[in-house]
């Protein structure tokens, strides 16, 4: 089961279409084989928080998920850029910078 937060279903409606497509994708693809969250999403485990990896939608866009149970939340989509503007001034950057 998937799940989306109110956050990021708004996310989702700001994209481009064709960004929607491939959000679609993932989202019917986890659904019906949740593999391969790891394999064709380039899932990266964000550290200090249980159950929750950034997968990457598209070049521009990342997702961040969390997994609970048999669920799995989506909790927001985020440019990639801005992730990087999020972690410059963070020790962290070198971990999302090839992501």
């Amino acid at each position: 089961m998937i799940e989306l937060t109110k956050s990021s279903r708004v996310a989702y409606e700001a994209l481009p279409e064709r960004d929607k497509k491939q959000f679609m994708g993932l989202y019917h693809q986890i659904e019906n084989d949740p593999k391969t969250l790891w394999q064709l999403y380039q899932a990266k485990k964000l550290p200090n928080i249980d159950n929750t990896y950034l997968l990457k939608v598209s070049e521009q866009f990342r997702a961040i998920v969390h997994i609970e149970d048999n669920k799995i939340i989506i909790l927001e989509v985020v440019k990639h850029d801005t992730l990087q503007r999020l972690f410059s001034s963070n020790k962290a950057e070198n971990r999302y910078e090839k992501f």
